[in-house]
């Protein structure tokens, strides 16, 4: 029986690409909801922080310095997740898929 090729999830977006990009657009939108929960100081979250005011202060890092890094962070996933969706949509035209039963040092 022959797979069945289904309709992307979006019209205006590859499945692929959604893939790639949702898990950082919600990272970045949790991050900023809770970010924004940090500096309203609301009573009953802030009866529930892990990390007191004191705490906050005596950290080294800047939040600058923080989203540098996590951007950096994402941008080598997507580059290595682009690179492997190449590969693997190549092997798929030519029929020159590799032998994954196999180790030998690829784990993708």
């Amino acid at each position: 029986m022959a797979p069945t090729v289904q309709a992307p999830l979006l019209t205006f977006i590859s499945d692929q690409s959604l893939a790639l990009l949702l898990p950082i657009i919600v990272y970045w939108a949790y991050s900023l909801l809770f970010h924004w929960i940090s500096l309203q100081e609301f009573p009953w979250f802030e009866k529930y922080r892990i990390h007191d005011k004191e705490e906050e202060t005596r950290n080294r890092v800047s939040l600058p310095d923080v989203i540098k890094a996590v951007i950096v962070q994402q941008a080598l996933q997507v580059k290595k997740a682009t690179e492997q969706r190449f590969i693997l949509e190549r092997e798929q035209r030519t029929g020159n898929e590799r032998d994954h039963s196999r180790n030998d040092g690829c784990y993708f």
